[in-house]
């Protein structure tokens, strides 16, 4: 047996087993294009068959030759049916294969002298050459569009085609031009089995090397989700899963809904295809179905709402145990052939999507019973703070009364013969007591503060503010001071509480840049975070060492010595305290010797600006509207005077709003440089960045 014999009966062999191996296939999933592929393969191999059998024989018959003619010319056509399965074919070239098959089918069967003319040979080869390398361009600029073993098989079939496209040329030149058969003459066996070998590859290739060509998409899909976030969030993780997919298997679009807890439903988390917007419900239909069955599912002829025509479509579940179940939709441009492996290998893809979405669900669950933890603690160490603290402060009263009556006893009983040192002893043991009963006062507004309901109303920080200014001015005439005041907007949370933290802060403002030749005091709104408003409060104090800040809302905490600044020490840990409440949390930035900032992050939603729309003139300063930022400006004269830090006691009373997220940055003046504090909201979880000193309450809702 010489080598080409050998190479002619391997290639038979092939195609007698490619034949069979599509034959189960198309018993396996009864579909059109399975029985298209068998078509193809089977007519080449029942032509080998007979072949083999006539002449292991010795039968010579007239019709062998005009047979296998036949097959040859309708391979092409055959195929390009294959190809409209999964690509738009034009409207001419569905026309004119089947309209030239059919004229070359009648010119060699039907014998008429006009028919079998010498045109006709090459009216034939145009029509196998060209039919067929339309085909094989369809076939690899699928492969492009495709991964995985999707992109190997179209690889393959394109290949096949091609080389049967050289078969057919060699067979021509060495027809047309006898004397080149010595040299194309072996390359046609050669050509013949390469392709035989490529259609294997591309339409029954063995399990072993489909993992292979499918375990190179898995590392690339792999690799891409540990190249990412070490804590994905959902949305990231199906996102990753649909541009994947697209590229993989060639789809269009691809989309994955997940199961709405309330309802049960199927609803669109992320979508990359027009037809299924996100927030949408996936319609009832077969891909619904089969998301309740578990079980994936191709659908030819997917056709949703909005779309311009019918699709090829997968349904794969992604089998969640902890997260919502889900499934993935990718859509095709028209079918698919290699539906197995597709499905197999979106399968696998989308086990791995369900457990990035189960472990990110844990993390959630884990961090938010971590929170709780905390919070129940923090609740109950404060609990037993503020009761400690109540009747520390109630128990202190009594001796305190025993010591400020007896030393006036002792004052008006032994006045005479006590002298000056012994007067003035008496007199700093009077003030002593009295200090002592402002701290005693302060401590239990501080606890008070914990324990108040709260009342929950959408607040003007307009009338916030214009009362706080007129609270911090009293009883100091003569201070030169410029205020500067903006529209504020309107928030959810208590009255009352508000009015205490922006008091305290204004206050500080005012107590702390008294040194200052003339004070100045900002107060107005900036951008924050996207979805809030930071509310400031702005002076040019004396500022505080940034080293110091953890000592700020500490309660009996001071920055600054009491000669320098009365004051208690409990006005901020109140701020701190009321914003805490509110859900917020406090803290504070200065520069030492520089103007302080006190800012304030509210969520913008449900708030609205509230304009100041009052113009008057009060004792001893004038008020008016800055004309072109339509702040208020105001310049006082006041004898100076101190300012009491103690909480004003219309806080004892709570009415309020809903509930509000706060975040504060208190007035930092506590300290000598410039201060700034501010309040985040929790919902966000942001910091609001503060120039110079700053204090604030951040407000969500």
């Amino acid at each position: 047996m010489t080598l080409q014999t050998f190479i002619e009966w391997f290639t038979e062999g092939a195609i007698v087993l490619l034949a069979i191996l599509t034959l189960r296939q198309w018993q396996r999933w009864r579909d059109r294009s399975s029985l298209d592929i068998v078509f193809v393969f089977g007519t080449l191999a029942a032509l080998t068959i007979v072949e083999s059998v006539l002449g292991l024989a010795h039968i010579q018959a007239r019709w062998i030759q005009p047979f296998g003619i036949t097959v040859l010319l309708a391979h092409p056509y055959l195929l390009l049916r294959v190809v409209s399965h999964f690509r738009p074919v034009s409207i001419f070239i569905r026309r004119l294969a089947p309209a030239s098959l059919f004229i070359l089918l009648v010119a060699l069967w039907v014998p008429v002298r006009p028919l079998q003319t010498v045109v006709m040979a090459p009216f034939a080869f145009a029509y196998f050459v060209l039919l067929l390398a339309y085909v094989a361009f369809a076939f690899r600029e699928r492969a492009r569009a495709a991964g995985g073993v999707t992109h190997w098989r179209m690889l393959h079939a394109g290949w096949g085609a091609a080389l049967f496209v050289l078969v057919f040329i060699l067979e021509g030149v060495i027809f047309l031009v006898p004397a080149t058969q010595t040299e194309a003459g072996p390359f046609i066996p050669l050509s013949a089995l390469g392709a035989a070998l490529n259609y294997y590859f591309a339409f029954a290739p063995p399990p072993w090397l489909r993992r292979i060509w499918q375990s190179a998409e898995l590392y690339e899909f792999l690799a891409e989700a540990s190249a990412g976030s070490k804590n994905p969030t959902p949305d990231e993780v199906l996102s990753r899963l649909c541009t994947f997919v697209m590229s993989a298997v060639g789809a269009r679009g691809a989309a994955v809904g997940l199961e709405n807890p309330a309802d049960g439903y199927l609803m669109v988390s992320v979508s990359f295809w027009d037809s299924l917007k996100s927030g949408s419900a996936v319609p009832e239909g077969r891909l619904l179905d089969a998301w309740k069955e578990a079980r994936a599912v191709f659908i030819k002829d997917y056709e949703p709402a909005g779309a311009p025509q019918a699709l090829g479509s997968y349904g794969v579940p992604i089998p969640s145990k902890v997260a919502p179940r889900g499934m993935l939709i990718a859509v095709l441009p028209k079918g698919a052939l290699f539906i197995a492996d597709d499905i197999a290998l979106l399968r696998i893809c989308c086990r791995e999507a369900a457990v990035q979405l189960d472990n990110a669900a844990l993390a959630e669950r884990q961090h938010a019973l971590i929170e709780e933890l905390k919070q129940r603690q923090l609740a109950a160490v404060n609990k037993e703070l503020e009761a400690f603290s109540y009747s520390v402060s109630h128990d202190l009263r009594a001796p305190l009364r025993h010591i400020s009556g007896f030393t006036d006893l002792l004052e008006k009983s032994a006045g005479a013969v006590i002298d000056t040192t012994g007067k003035r002893y008496l007199r700093l043991i009077a003030d002593s007591v009295v200090k002592m009963g402002d701290l005693i006062d302060a401590l239990l507004v501080f606890s008070r503060m914990g324990r108040t309901e709260m009342l929950h109303s959408r607040v003007n920080l307009n009338a916030i503010m214009e009362t706080a200014q007129r609270e911090s001015m009293v009883g100091h005439s003569g201070r030169s001071v410029k205020w500067t005041i903006h529209p504020l907007p309107e928030v959810s949370g208590d009255p009352s509480m508000l009015q205490l933290v922006f008091t305290n802060l204004l206050s500080n403002a005012f107590k702390y840049s008294r040194t200052r030749q003339q004070s100045e005091i900002e107060i107005g709104v900036a951008d924050g975070k996207p979805g809030e408003v930071v509310v400031f409060v702005r002076d040019n104090g004396v500022g505080f060492d940034m080293a110091y800040a953890g000592r700020l809302f500490g309660v009996f905490q001071r920055l600054h010595r009491a000669e320098e600044f009365e004051g208690t020490g409990i006005g901020l840990a109140n701020v701190q305290r009321i914003v805490m409440r509110h859900g917020g949390r406090v803290w504070a930035e200065s520069e030492l010797n520089k103007s302080a900032c006190q800012k304030n992050a509210i969520n913008k939603r449900g708030s609205h600006a509230c304009p100041v729309t009052k113009t008057r003139s009060l004792r001893g300063r004038t008020y008016r509207r800055s004309p072109a930022s339509g702040a208020s400006v105001s310049n006082l004269s006041r004898a100076s005077s101190t300012c009491s830090s103690r909480p004003s006691s219309s806080l004892s009373s709570s009415r309020a709003i809903a509930p509000a997220r706060f975040t504060v940055a208190s007035d930092a003046h506590n300290p000598p440089p410039p201060a700034s504090v501010r309040v985040t909201s929790n919902s966000c979880g942001r910091a609001y960045p503060a120039a110079g000193r700053e204090s604030g309450v951040a407000c969500s809702g």
